[in-house]
Protein backbone atom coordinates (compact mmCIF):
# COMPACT_ATOMS: atom_id res chain seq x y z
CA UNK A 1 0.00 0.00 0.00
CA UNK A 2 1.29 3.45 -0.84
CA UNK A 3 0.92 6.26 1.66
CA UNK A 4 -1.28 9.15 0.55
CA UNK A 5 0.53 12.23 -0.70
CA UNK A 6 2.05 14.13 2.19
CA UNK A 7 1.38 11.56 4.93
CA UNK A 8 5.03 10.64 5.50
CA UNK A 9 5.96 14.33 5.62
CA UNK A 10 3.14 14.94 8.11
CA UNK A 11 4.46 12.15 10.37
CA UNK A 12 7.94 13.67 10.39
CA UNK A 13 6.50 17.10 11.12
CA UNK A 14 4.39 15.73 13.98
CA UNK A 15 7.49 14.13 15.49
CA UNK A 16 8.91 17.63 15.85
CA UNK A 17 5.62 19.39 16.62
CA UNK A 18 3.46 17.09 18.79
CA UNK A 19 0.34 19.22 18.42
CA UNK A 20 0.14 17.93 14.83
CA UNK A 21 -0.32 14.28 15.88
CA UNK A 22 -4.14 14.31 16.11
CA UNK A 23 -4.42 15.34 12.45
CA UNK A 24 -1.90 12.67 11.42
CA UNK A 25 -3.80 10.05 13.42
CA UNK A 26 -7.03 11.13 11.67
CA UNK A 27 -5.33 10.48 8.32
CA UNK A 28 -4.20 7.04 9.51
CA UNK A 29 -7.70 6.23 10.78
CA UNK A 30 -9.15 7.09 7.39
CA UNK A 31 -6.49 5.06 5.60
CA UNK A 32 -7.04 2.01 7.82
CA UNK A 33 -10.82 2.26 7.90
CA UNK A 34 -10.68 2.45 11.70
CA UNK A 35 -12.90 4.39 14.11
CA UNK A 36 -10.18 6.01 16.24
CA UNK A 37 -6.49 5.96 17.09
CA UNK A 38 -4.12 6.95 19.84
CA UNK A 39 -0.39 7.30 20.28
CA UNK A 40 1.06 6.61 23.72
CA UNK A 41 4.62 7.04 24.91
CA UNK A 42 6.02 6.24 28.34
CA UNK A 43 9.28 6.61 30.18
CA UNK A 44 10.93 3.88 32.25
CA UNK A 45 8.90 4.88 35.33
CA UNK A 46 5.62 4.42 33.51
CA UNK A 47 4.87 8.11 33.14
CA UNK A 48 3.00 8.45 29.91
CA UNK A 49 1.79 11.01 27.47
CA UNK A 50 -0.71 10.45 24.75
CA UNK A 51 -2.56 12.00 21.90
CA UNK A 52 -5.65 10.69 20.18
CA UNK A 53 -8.16 11.34 17.46
CA UNK A 54 -11.16 13.42 18.52
CA UNK A 55 -13.47 10.39 18.78
CA UNK A 56 -11.08 8.71 21.21
CA UNK A 57 -9.90 11.71 23.26
CA UNK A 58 -12.37 11.41 26.16
CA UNK A 59 -12.17 7.64 26.51
CA UNK A 60 -8.40 7.50 26.35
CA UNK A 61 -8.05 10.47 28.67
CA UNK A 62 -10.09 8.56 31.25
CA UNK A 63 -7.97 5.46 30.63
CA UNK A 64 -4.71 7.29 31.39
CA UNK A 65 -6.00 9.64 34.10
CA UNK A 66 -7.37 6.76 36.16
CA UNK A 67 -4.29 4.55 35.74
CA UNK A 68 -6.06 1.89 33.71
CA UNK A 69 -3.05 1.49 31.43
CA UNK A 70 -1.38 -0.29 34.33
CA UNK A 71 -4.11 -2.95 34.22
CA UNK A 72 -3.06 -3.77 30.66
CA UNK A 73 -0.65 -6.73 30.47
CA UNK A 74 0.87 -5.53 27.20
CA UNK A 75 1.54 -2.09 28.66
CA UNK A 76 3.18 -3.64 31.72
CA UNK A 77 5.39 -5.80 29.52
CA UNK A 78 6.48 -2.77 27.52
CA UNK A 79 7.81 -1.16 30.70
CA UNK A 80 10.06 -4.17 31.31
CA UNK A 81 12.30 -3.33 28.34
Amino acid sequence: MNAPEGLVDAIYEAAAMPELWPAVLEQLVTLAGARAATLLSTDKDGYGRYTATQDYQDAYGDYVTNGRQFENVRFQRSLEY
